[in-house]
């Protein structure tokens, strides 16, 4: 699904029109701004793509699952090790929550199951964001954390329309650590 943000995650960010400036998250993104990548970057991106993809692409799916089926959805993850993907969810109990209350579980919970085997780990939420050059809009947010030391927001803008969501373009760039695996 996003091989297109990846792809071109390869090439300097800003040279392929596909940064994005988070607007509002529940989580501490908000008002980064992208860097330029340097070779080292490059490299690492290059050889981490297949992850990147491997762990990414069920958690869009499911996103816009929750999506279609309530117009919403909790943040929720994933661990990537050789044996394949693990889903995450948290939960602080109680009959309502929010995003503010599930992160910082969610991301505690992830850190706890990182082992020697795990190569990413990732958190899917849902955010603002605002495009270069464009007015601000929904969007999927996955945050992978990779063991090599790389970590990259990907971003799939939405819109609603008669009724369904509709994915906009993939965007990605490079990210602060959020979950701290590593």
């Amino acid at each position: 699904m996003l091989a297109a943000a990846l792809v071109c995650g390869s090439v300097l960010l800003s040279a392929c029109g596909t940064t994005a400036q988070p607007a509002a998250s529940s989580g501490d993104d908000a008002g980064t701004t992208p860097t330029a990548l340097s070779y080292t970057d490059e490299d690492l991106y290059r050889q981490t793509t297949p992850d990147l993809l491997e762990i990414s692409d069920p958690l869009f799916d499911f996103a816009i699952q929750q999506l279609n089926k309530r117009d919403n959805f909790l943040p929720f993850g994933a661990a990537l090790n050789d044996d394949g993907i693990a889903l995450k969810a948290a939960w602080p109990g109680g009959e309502y929550t929010s995003s503010a209350e599930v992160l910082p579980l969610l991301h505690k919970g992830l850190r706890q199951t990182v082992t020697e085997r795990t190569r990413a780990v990732a958190v899917c939420e849902w955010v603002k964001i605002t495009p270069s050059g464009g007015s601000q809009t929904d969007a999927i947010k996955v945050l992978v954390e990779h063991r090599n030391g790389l970590t990259v927001a990907l971003y799939l803008s939405m819109e609603k329309v008669e009724g369904q969501w509709q994915n906009g373009e993939p965007l990605s760039t490079f990210a602060r650590p959020e979950i701290g695996a590593w």
